[in-house]
């Protein structure tokens, strides 16, 4: 993955196996993974006893390649760990680092930094310095993979210290693409430091590299971050014609979906910020088609190529039995045409061996039993991620509906007030200047509900660790923006869970709407938020020191309404106290059934 040039074929797979590779990547370079996971398929089980281990290496990375290409990241990261198995089998330093280099991005893309850290500088252990097998990871990759590991980590120092390694290697074999990455590496650190004359320099380098070449995904990675130090230098000029060529780069037919995506969720919070209220509407229509636009490709390319693995891995399976059926018959029959010709004492053993062969029937009949039922568990486990697909289809349609109308509404209302501050504008300064107000709060509030669903949709955050951190950070917003001191606090067993989307969602609306609640009418001084999972049962707990209400009274209002309804939704239970003393109290009470099925330490 991630080459500059052709990638040559491995000289020293076997001759069938150079077909099947050949094939498989041509139909990868047109970005027809379907279609490539059924030719390395055919390769798995055509020729099962030919397989050298060295070719199960080969076909095993292939596999992982394209499970990384559709995101199917915990089934690629499965497979990538066979293919570190096999290397370390076979003692070959340059394959076990090429397989670190390769788990380590499939750790990366599911939000396992540290551990993704480990097998990258494991990579760099032994991967060779500018060696020449171009159909394995070089050691610039796996440096450039690790200064982008940092760079997700906010450790800006580290992504420039291995990125100048990277930049080194990449230099010296002249990977256009190689040096662009490790440029942007050290770019983008520059500008979490704040250092942004330095980082245009050397953003700049790395645009002249990539600029009118193939590696276009690149160039919009860094058209992006030149606009994101225009965005804080709160330079429009700069900033309109960067967008203008980021624009006519997301036209290039060789541009994914996900490079789009990235950038236009890049480009939002700085229309905001420099307040180019008509471009961001055009870049929120257009994000808004194109994650509507993927979903649909995604579901239906992630179920054609999980069809293919779990039918590659049973016809393995069939093809194994087979051939030990086989072995066995062979086995028994030699041992039979012996004993015909032998004295009574063969006699007898040739009864003991008949004997023998019944209890190795049933041991086969068995395998046939247990076979069939691997199978119907199989097929059941098929099933039900179909139907999880189909679940998450139908939340990310809502959410869309949700974008459409929430925003689409903020934005007419933004209009309408922009029209009436332009004719009272010379005429009524005080009029126009509380409509600039209400523009001001409505675009404020629309790029926050932006944030929510876009937080949402992105698969990334279906963590109990994302979860966490969101509602701290809304909690430390609204502690800085008032006199309220706000506390929170959780333990360590939440980040180990997978939470569905919608539970997700209801889960954060709920803290929202009870801090909310809590900050406008309850005049108190101070909130705690504990929020914990003990026994399966996750606990939500607010508390506040104010005045209190009558609990049976405002249930309708104040959107409690909408508190209980969101618990409903997700078949948990709500106690709510309130008195003039102690303030109030909420403790929603959730089973973790109810809102994950996996855990991330079982992935």
């Amino acid at each position: 993955m991630g080459q500059d040039d052709e990638v040559l074929l491995p000289y020293n797979a076997s001759p069938f196996m150079k077909q099947v590779l050949t094939d498989t990547y041509k139909l990868m370079e047109s970005s027809r993974y379907d279609t490539a996971l059924h030719v390395l398929s055919y390769g798995f089980y055509t020729q099962p006893d030919s397989l050298t281990k060295l070719d199960q290496y080969y076909l095993h990375s292939y596999e992982a390649e394209i499970m990384y290409y559709t995101a199917l990241f915990d089934i690629g990261l499965n497979s990538s760990l066979v293919t570190l198995s096999l290397a370390e089998e076979l003692k070959n330093d340059t394959l076990i680092g090429s397989s670190a280099n390769l788990i380590g991005l499939f750790m990366l893309n599911l939000n396992r930094e540290r551990e993704a850290v480990s097998y990258f500088k494991r990579a760099i252990e032994n991967i060779p310095f500018n060696h020449n097998k171009s159909y394995l990871s070089y050691q610039y990759q796996a440096y450039a993979n690790l200064g982008e590991c940092y760079l997700k980590m906010g450790i800006a120092d580290s992504s420039i210290y291995y990125s100048q390694f990277s930049l080194k290697e990449a230099e010296l074999k002249q990977k256009e693409r190689g040096m662009a990455l490790a440029l942007w590496n050290i770019g983008e650190a520059q500008i979490i430091q704040q250092n942004f004359a330095v980082a245009k320099s050397i953003l700049k380098r790395s645009y002249e590299l990539v600029k009118n070449t193939k590696h276009q995904d690149v160039f919009l990675m860094i058209l992006t971050s030149e606009m994101t130090i225009a965005g804080q230098e709160n330079n429009k000029t700069e900033f309109k014609i960067l967008i203008n060529k980021a624009l006519q780069v997301c036209d290039d037919p060789r541009i994914t979906n996900l490079s789009k995506t990235d950038f236009y969720e890049a480009a939002l919070p700085i229309c905001n910020r420099l307040q180019e209220y008509g471009l961001l509407s055009e870049l929120y229509n257009r994000l808004l088609s194109l994650l509507q636009e993927r979903n649909d490709k995604q579901i239906d390319r992630r179920l054609f190529v999980l069809e293919e693995y779990f039918k590659k891995n049973q016809n393995i399976a069939e093809l194994t039995t087979k051939n030990e059926i086989q072995e066995k018959e062979i086995e028994f029959r030699r041992r039979l045409e012996i004993l015909i010709g032998i004295s009574a004492f063969a006699i007898i053993v040739a009864a003991f061996l008949i004997l023998r062969s019944f209890r190795q029937k049933q041991k086969i009949n068995e395998l046939y039993a247990k076979q069939a039922a691997e199978e119907e568990k199989k097929e059941a486990e098929l099933t039900a991620l179909s139907e999880r697909m189909e679940a998450i289809f139908t939340e990310r349609n809502r959410i869309a509906s949700d974008l459409h109308d929430d925003i689409g509404a903020g934005l007419s209302s933004i209009r309408i007030y922009s029209n009436a501050a332009l004719i009272q504008f010379g005429k009524k300064p005080e009029e126009t200047q509380k409509l600039l107000e209400k523009i001001s709060s409505n675009s404020s509030n629309m790029m926050e509900q932006m944030s929510d669903i876009i937080w949402t949709i992105n698969p990334k955050n279906d963590s109990g660790e994302s979860l966490t951190l969101r509602m701290k950070n809304y909690a430390l917003d609204l502690s800085g923006a008032s006199d309220v001191h706000v506390h929170f606090d959780s333990n360590a067993e939440l980040e180990n869970l997978t939470i569905h989307t919608s539970a997700r969602r209801n889960i954060y609306l709920i803290f929202k709407e009870v801090l909310n609640n809590a900050l406008k009418y309850s005049k108190c001084s101070e909130i705690l938020v504990d929020l914990q999972v003990r026994s399966h049962i996750l606990t939500l707990s607010v508390s506040d020191n104010g005045t209190g209400f009558d609990v049976n009274s405002v249930k309708s209002g104040n959107g409690i309404s909408n508190i209980f309804k969101r618990v409903a939704a997700l078949n948990g239970e709500i106690k709510m106290q309130s008195s003039e003393t102690t303030g109030t109290n909420y403790i929603i009470s959730i089973d973790i059934s109810n809102i994950s099925d996996a855990r991330k330490d079982n992935e």
